[in-house]
């Protein structure tokens, strides 16, 4: 059996800047403030109870300060999760699916269709409220190859899903 591996120049790679990137839905911004809200809201009424329920006054004499750094901590993950929801954007190719995230921390995803094991349309409980969905890629590779592309509408996911579901099988035909 021969085995052949030629060398490519970076030169001659198709450039991704000319990738049409669709974003996703505006709505989805509301979306992760709420969810991003209503985690760190648990989290400070929780601090917040250990404070006050605590009768040892000197134990605790800092713990306002505590209060203060978790609600600063808060509010930057809050901000930057917003920031984030603009970059958030998805191209679909003949091969692979492409997703950007990140605002602080910019990341730049490929998942060929051929490491696909299955695909799954999610819709919590905020996400329903706003009529949104998320497309969730389990691939080959393990947990941290897995794709989640947030913010799409119902159908649109359904539809991304059907179009991969398809790219899947022609990959597995070949």
């Amino acid at each position: 059996m021969f085995f052949e591996n030629e060398q490519i120049s970076s030169d001659e790679l198709p450039q991704i800047e000319h990738l049409y990137f669709e974003s996703i839905e505006s709505k989805y911004t509301t979306v992760a403030f709420i969810s991003s809200f209503l985690f760190w809201l648990i989290i400070f009424a929780g601090l917040a109870a250990v404070y006050l329920l605590n009768d040892d006054t000197d134990k605790f004499k800092h713990a306002h300060w505590v209060l203060l750094g978790v609600a600063l901590l808060a509010f930057a993950q809050i901000f930057v999760t917003m920031k984030s929801c603009k970059v958030k954007s998805f191209a679909l190719r003949e091969k692979d699916i492409i997703y950007r995230t990140g605002y602080l921390w910019y990341k730049e995803i490929a998942v060929p269709f051929n490491r696909v094991q299955h695909l799954e349309v999610v819709r919590g409980p905020i996400a329903r409220m706003f009529n949104l969905a998320s497309l969730k890629l389990f691939t080959a590779g393990g947990q941290q190859s897995d794709l989640k592309i947030p913010g799409l509408k119902p159908d649109k996911a359904n539809r991304l899903k059907e179009v991969v579901s398809r790219k899947i099988r022609v990959d597995e035909e070949e």
